[in-house]
């Protein structure tokens, strides 16, 4: 769960324009306060970072090999219309002998999945598994119900901050 927080601050302060360059008298009787509102959000998205990873002589080979096992594992997901594959990065990297010749060459690339439907996300995760590795998974609130939750809680925020400044205003007797 991600706790969102929205908060609202006013000062009592009156400030002076940057022209304004007369000097102001001391101000007495100026009240400083905050109020803010919160809730939890579920997390609502899933999202996984798998991987082809391969290991040869010829770096152009492996390269060629993974694009198209990644092309392969890019048509398996299309066919899940819920989910946002994005292929990542990719990387060629030697290995070295011990006497820091090059051996042989790594090559990787990733695909990110990004989906509201666990379901369907594991499913197709549990189908790549066989192909590729996984090296993340994780859940978090999505862009829009962040967005969305902020907005409730600005209104709720002001709500609260206007609730204080009348009690204040209260308390001090003051005409507003």
């Amino acid at each position: 769960m991600l706790k969102i927080l929205a908060a609202a601050t006013l000062l009592f302060i009156p400030f002076a324009s940057a022209q304004d360059a007369t000097p102001r008298a001391p101000e007495y009787n100026v009240v400083s306060f905050q109020a803010q509102a919160s809730r939890e959000v579920a997390n609502d998205q899933l999202v996984a970072v798998l991987a082809i990873e391969m290991q040869g002589v010829d770096p152009a080979a492996l390269g060629e090999a993974v694009n198209r096992r990644m092309s392969e594992a890019l048509k398996v997901a299309a066919a899940f219309t819920t989910i946002k594959p994005h292929s990542g990065s990719y990387q060629t990297f030697p290995r070295y002998r011990e006497n820091q010749r090059i051996d042989s060459w790594q090559v990787s690339q990733e695909l990110r999945l990004e989906s509201a439907d666990f379901s369907a996300a594991t499913k197709l995760i549990g189908k790549l598994q066989g192909s590729m590795v996984v090296r993340s998974m994780s859940v978090r609130l999505s862009p829009e119900a962040r967005r969305a939750a902020e907005d409730e809680l600005i209104s709720a925020a002001l709500a609260a901050f206007r609730e204080r400044a009348d009690l204040v205003r209260e308390a001090m007797k003051a005409q507003g």
